[in-house]
């Protein structure tokens, strides 16, 4: 079974507030370039029927999908569509296609109707775990009340980590913080994502030292791939011969759509993830990836940590 732990879904481009669009893709022009940017403008589209599409052509069974809509950090602004008809879209994708998608809450942890929003997500729309994108560290008191709801309620929590353009700091998403919330609330089981880049070498280890707690996802690691697939491989290497049943894949589609790979392209590069002949010859401990490595990676470790 093959499954992408971390994808996003929304109706429109309404879900998000202008200026938010605007500075999204800047981003994109300069992380991608022109024609990159040119590429991903023009397939940028998150239904769940494309999202659907993009999965029968990737050879992906199931999707774990994550509501999109704006921060507060991103200001007062107000989209055309409110954080609540985000969740819902989730909820009848769900409904809608129950044996492909796995539907999360998207919760802002700073929103005083957060714990509402929570409440109705998971016990009336049948939402199965809860997304968080920290805009103030998830240890902070003022978030407490709703981390242990999620930990009463015993469901998968994923936690946005790793370093992202302004207006997120890098402070909030150290993934230093999710040691704390194993300790505060035992019962919690934590996805990191995008496997904390930046951070990556510390949460490897808080993972190896809190085994069953924390998973991590692959989210966005497009870009490692694409750009840098040495350090990719040498990576994929390391968490594989440390934590190799708590990695999960991931792509974060449709912000990863066909830009800097198409969907199927990411799930390929994993299939056929190798360490060069030339390597393996040199004496030093280097092994090559197994066939049930990989098949941990593409769904065998979410198949477990989801019940499937």
């Amino acid at each position: 079974m093959v499954i992408d732990a971390h994808a996003h879904l929304f109706e429109s481009l309404d879900v998000f507030q202008k200026s938010w669009l605007e500075s999204l893709k800047t981003h994109k022009r300069i992380q991608l370039g022109n024609k990159g940017y040119e590429k991903w403008e023009a397939t940028f589209n998150g239904r769940v029927e494309t999202l659907i599409q993009d999965m029968d052509q990737a050879g992906i069974d199931k999707a774990v999908v994550l509501p999109s809509f704006p921060s507060v950090a991103h200001g007062e602004e107000l989209p055309k569509i409110s954080i609540w008809r985000c969740n819902e879209y989730a909820a009848e994708a769900q409904r809608k296609y129950p044996d492909r998608i796995i539907g999360f809450a998207r919760v802002d942890p700073l929103r005083k109707d957060a714990l509402d929003l929570l409440l109705k997500a998971v016990i009336e729309w049948g939402l199965k775990g809860v997304k968080i994108h920290p805009t103030t560290p998830v240890t902070d008191e003022v978030v407490q009340p709703l981390m242990s709801k999620i930990n009463e309620l015993e469901i998968l929590v994923l936690f946005h980590m790793g370093v992202d353009p302004i207006p997120f700091l890098a402070k909030n998403g150290d993934p230093v913080c999710l040691d704390t919330l194993t300790v505060r609330f035992p019962k919690m089981k934590i996805i990191a994502a995008h496997h904390a880049r930046g951070f990556e070498e510390l949460l490897t280890a808080i993972i190896l030292n809190r085994l069953g707690k924390i998973y991590s996802d692959l989210a966005c690691w497009q870009y490692e791939y694409a750009f840098s697939p040495w350090r990719f491989i040498i990576k994929m290497r390391y968490f594989m011969d440390r934590i190799p049943r708590f990695v999960l894949m991931g792509s974060d589609w449709p912000y990863t759509k066909n830009a800097p790979l198409s969907h199927k392209e990411w799930f390929d590069a994993i299939r056929n993830l190798k360490i060069p002949e030339p390597v393996l010859k040199l004496g030093l401990g280097i092994r090559d990836f197994s066939q049930e490595e990989k098949d941990m990676l593409l769904g065998e470790n979410a198949r477990f940590l989801f019940r499937i």
